[in-house]
């Protein structure tokens, strides 16, 4: 079994110069922090003796035989992104709610594609786990959000994360 913990985060300044639309023309600078609440995503084989081949637990409990039939958005375009083939569980739980304002949706994000890297044995260190999640919402979810979010969820602690056109920057303030 694999548990990903991904903290939450609160901003403080800079909150929409994140978005690419902004900082690739003027840049952006966001102070932020994460804090001592956690999303926590599991995944663990299941055996060949279950009716289903994925079951998914958060709010719902989803159990189907393919993965194009899994509802949950994110879940279902993170299996197929990382070939996933293994019946597989995953279960989310989080110490705060969806729609918190606390970034829960990036978390869940990092968290997945964290605990979904450690199942495929890929190792990623945390600019480029901050950068595939980053990718992962906005191009393949196709969502309109920033970059601060999933940048502070995989580094944790209190940053000034500096971004433009070229690449992120990030200074780490203990």
């Amino acid at each position: 079994m694999i548990i990903s913990k991904t903290p939450y985060r609160i901003s403080f300044f800079g909150g929409g110069s994140d978005y690419p639309e902004w900082y690739n023309q003027f840049g952006g600078e966001v102070i932020s922090s994460t804090i001592n609440k956690y999303l926590y995503i599991s995944c663990r084989e299941l055996p060949n003796f279950f009716d289903h081949k994925y079951r998914i637990l958060y709010s719902k409990v989803e159990e189907v035989k393919k993965i194009t039939d899994i509802k949950h958005k994110v879940v279902r375009l993170a299996l197929i992104k990382k070939k996933i083939k293994n019946n597989l569980e995953i279960h989310y739980d989080g110490d705060l709610p969806a729609r918190s304002g606390m970034g829960s949706s990036s978390s869940f994000v990092v968290g997945l594609l964290k605990a979904l890297n450690a199942l495929n044995n890929t190792k990623s260190n945390k600019l480029s786990l901050a950068k595939e999640s980053i990718n992962f919402e906005q191009k393949i979810l196709s969502e309109t959000v920033g970059s601060q979010d999933q940048i502070a969820c995989s580094y944790g602690g209190f940053n000034l994360i500096i971004q433009n056109q070229i690449n992120y920057h990030l200074q780490k303030k203990v």
